[in-house]
């Protein structure tokens, strides 16, 4: 049914920001070991059983119409994801990695934001249907990790702390200078 086709833009202020699945430490062939010349590191890891749940389940809240946008956490992991969301919608986030799900214990902040961690989605929903969403994804792995703002900055916080902020305009126009030959 194409009405219920999911564009990746955050559509409104004041919506809540998910992710689904865990992260972990899955830098191997990622785009940041890339970028930064790192070599070795894991690289993401498929867990079948888990994934076809969790598509199935996914599959269930779009049916429901509880999602309202939704991006897949592969190239570039959660801090790429979150960037193309904000300059799609061209508005602003606050969200926190000390409440994003991760496998075996805790890594560094940004390991949670680019780690490429296989079958994970970042999602968007209205608050009314968030004891809707957690009912249907109980038993899985699913975060509320922040919310959607009406302001122009994407805020990443650390456990309450300020990690950085970033203009969600001056974000787009350094994206768009990349194909400016």
């Amino acid at each position: 049914d194409v009405n219920l086709c999911l564009s990746s833009d955050f559509k409104e202020p004041g919506q809540d920001i998910y992710i689904l699945g865990l992260t972990a430490d899955e830098l191997g062939g990622s785009e940041a070991a890339s970028q930064l010349n790192l070599a070795g590191g894991c690289p993401p890891q498929v867990d079948l059983l888990a994934n076809r749940l969790r598509y199935r389940t996914f599959y269930r809240a779009v049916q429901k119409r509880l999602i309202t946008s939704c991006h897949d956490l592969s190239d570039g992991g959660l801090g790429v994801a979150l960037a193309e969301m904000a300059m799609g919608g061209r508005l602003g986030a606050r969200v926190d990695l000390s409440l994003v799900p991760v496998l075996h214990g805790s890594l560094s902040w940004w390991k949670i934001l680019y780690s490429e961690s296989a079958g994970r989605f970042l999602l968007t929903i209205r608050p009314k249907d968030r004891g809707r969403l957690e009912e249907l994804f109980a038993g899985q792995c699913l975060s509320r990790i922040g919310q959607t703002t009406s302001g122009s900055e994407l805020e990443i916080f650390l456990a309450g702390q300020m990690l950085f902020q970033m203009d969600v305009e001056e974000m787009a126009r350094a994206w768009k200078k990349t194909l400016d030959w």
